[in-house]
């Protein structure tokens, strides 16, 4: 499984630990990618669109991860988008079309 995991305020490295850890011990050999902005994970699409799943951190700095979302299906890419928002109480995680 490849799984990208773009993230400004969440701990990308905490996300991609806990996946890889998860995957891998169901027996699902696990790549994970790390890209810090929107703009970063956007210019990469050739690699995101090989990708399983993409994690996007809700609020990054310059870009919502709903947009970063929006232009990833616009420019056709069919995998799991997975929204992560953090409040100071909890965190959530939603699962997009």
């Amino acid at each position: 499984m490849k799984i990208a995991i773009c993230s400004g305020k969440i701990d990308s490295e905490i996300i991609g630990g806990f996946l890889k850890e998860y995957f891998d011990g169901n027996g699902m050999e696990t790549e994970i990618i790390n890209y810090e902005s929107g703009e970063e994970l956007l210019s990469y699409m050739e690699t995101v669109r090989n990708c399983d799943a993409v994690y996007i951190d809700s609020y990054l700095k310059k870009m919502f991860g709903s947009d970063v979302a929006k232009i990833l299906r616009e420019k056709g890419y069919g995998g799991h988008i997975f929204l992560i928002g953090q409040k100071e109480e909890s965190g959530t995680v939603r699962n997009l079309p």
